[in-house]
């Protein structure tokens, strides 16, 4: 009896952890909330169809170490992807990079004439974090988009998202795969809420949404 007693304690040590770590991560690690925004009264009134996406700013907390270039292009991209889903235009990236070194010092408004465009969409990523827990792995990210009139830099919509998910399949080996693959699905979700709070332009029909469904 005392040898069975010692083998189900034993079996009980090795399970224990197996059961308790998922729960204790996902328990530090949260889900996402609810989307804060902002709409300017006469929005619908504003005539800003075409829009031209900056460049990712990552703040204090956000910086994602060597993969911020990497990162800050999807983040730029998915929104450029969910703005024309909903009925508007975007400038093309390289338009606007070719001519950043003008805009130092420039009001919105002033970035967007000078563009030729009816609005600019500035991007914050204020905390990219990737948290491991032995062969668990979670990213934590809060991220604002705000979009001014090229009339006198009104800001015409602002929303801030912060959001937490976890994989349990997620571990250090494979954080070195390909940025696009791990992380493309969860920027997309994130994107996906903020612009949910963003009317469409001109009624449009919003197209299919991708990655709602994948991990």
């Amino acid at each position: 009896m005392k040898l069975i007693g010692a083998h189900v304690s034993e079996m009980i040590k090795r399970i224990l952890p197996i059961l308790i770590l998922p729960l204790l991560f996902l328990s530090l690690t949260g889900c996402g909330g609810v989307v804060k925004s902002n709409l300017a009264e006469g929005f619908r009134g504003v005539l800003a169809r075409r829009v031209a996406v900056m460049p990712v700013i990552w703040d204090a907390h956000g910086t994602a170490e060597g993969d911020s270039v990497e990162i800050g292009r999807l983040f730029r991209r998915i929104a450029s992807e969910s703005l024309r889903s909903r009925g508007y235009a975007t400038l093309d990236a390289g338009v606007v990079d070719a001519r950043l070194g003008e805009f130092a010092d420039k009001d919105p408004g002033d970035i967007a004439a000078a563009l030729g465009v009816e609005a600019v969409l500035f991007l914050h990523v204020d905390k990219w974090k990737i948290r491991t827990l032995a062969n668990y792995a979670a990213l934590n990210i809060e991220a604002s988009y705000t979009l001014y009139s090229a009339r006198n830099s009104v800001r015409l919509w602002r929303a801030e998202y912060a959001t937490g998910e976890s994989d349990m399949k997620l571990d250090k080996a494979s954080l070195k795969l390909s940025i696009i693959e791990i992380f493309e699905p969860r920027i997309a979700r994130l994107t996906n809420a903020v612009f949910d709070t963003l009317p469409v332009y001109n009624g449009v029909v919003k197209q299919e949404r991708l990655y709602d469904w994948l991990p």
